[in-house]
């Protein structure tokens, strides 16, 4: 009984650790969005919005693998 509820709580722990830095990302999102508008209009916010989603795949990339 007691592993079973140890086992909830550690779960518990990492769904809500995954919500914050979803919830964080997306207030860093919003923030940048902001910013790049602000420096130079809508052509910097395209271009971030083109950049971001290539620079996920190389820090993929270079992650170090274990097995």
């Amino acid at each position: 009984m007691v592993t079973a509820f140890a086992d909830a709580c550690h779960e518990a722990d990492g769904q809500a650790r995954f919500i914050a830095v979803f919830f964080a990302g997306g207030a860093l999102g919003s923030q940048l969005g902001s910013v790049a508008y602000h420096a130079d209009g809508w052509n910097a916010v395209t271009a971030q919005g083109a950049v971001l989603p290539v620079l996920a795949p190389l820090y993929w990339l270079t992650e170090r693998r274990t097995r």
